[in-house]
């Protein structure tokens, strides 16, 4: 993904009514948003906030779920972006 659709993901991401630290383990799994530096897994994100890498999936899941439920006009940005990917 180049940067601009990195950040519009971070922007919708960021809308969500999710906690910020849900937020923030999100951008650094998917490594999106503005500090992001590189890609990271569960077990190194989990190894970062000393937690599982099971609470690293819920927090990353319940992101998703919440972009899956974004009104149908910015969802389909993100679409967008995502089938431009599946190929």
């Amino acid at each position: 993904m180049n940067d601009e659709e990195k950040q519009i993901i971070y922007e919708l991401a960021k809308a969500t009514k999710k906690t910020d630290l849900q937020k923030r383990r999100f951008y650094m799994v998917y490594n999106v948003g503005p500090n992001a530096k590189e890609h990271n897994t569960y077990k190194k994100v989990a190894s970062f906030y000393e937690c599982s890498t099971g609470a690293i999936r819920s927090s990353i899941m319940n992101v998703v779920v919440a972009l899956y439920h974004l009104p149908e006009d910015k969802f389909s940005v993100l679409e967008n972006i995502l089938k431009k990917y599946e190929k």
